[in-house]
């Protein structure tokens, strides 16, 4: 029986797989650029024109495609989520809830910590405005910890923190 590969070793692979392919780049193209080329832009020896074909016009060229392929990579993630399309936040809560959501709200006046209370696998977190917190009503609420006289923090760090303890569980 196989074990699947963790999140972390299929992220380290794809780096080096990048790095290497990035390397491969750089040395293609007309003229080549041997290893001993590369080896010398990277210590900074590099001299001549080589230096201008590898450093001033290959690698920015590399660097880019390598941003570019992140970004679609990203945007690919980001279209995979499911969206709910409703004209309110209520009647979203309500579509979730009846998917079978647990709808939990952030809320400071809450008693149970966010970080100590078990979560339900099928969750949906609401973070409201500083102004009037959450406005749609909550299977249950939870709280982020706050030390030395934070009285609140803005909803993006707030949501980071959710995301964050949520995928770490």
């Amino acid at each position: 029986m196989s074990r699947p590969l963790g999140t972390a070793a299929v992220v380290c692979g794809g780096a080096v797989v990048l790095f290497f392919c990035m390397v491969l780049a750089l040395g293609l193209g007309n003229p080549a650029a041997g290893f001993a080329e590369l080896g010398a832009a990277l210590r900074g020896t590099l001299q001549g024109p080589g230096r201008t074909i590898l450093l001033d016009v290959r690698l920015p060229r590399v660097l880019l495609g390598a941003l570019v392929g992140a970004a679609l990579a990203s945007a690919g993630v980001a279209f995979q989520a499911p969206i709910v399309n409703t004209s309110t936040a209520k009647a979203a809560v309500d579509v979730l809830r009846t998917a079978g959501y647990h709808v939990y709200g952030l809320s400071a006046r809450s008693q149970d910590s966010l970080f100590k209370a078990e979560l339900a696998p099928r969750a949906v977190y609401v973070l409201g405005g500083e102004t009037n917190g959450v406005t749609v009503s909550t299977d249950s609420d939870l709280q982020i910890p706050l030390h030395s006289g934070v009285e609140s923090l803005n909803v993006a760090v707030a949501a980071a923190i959710v995301a964050f303890e949520v995928t770490n569980r």
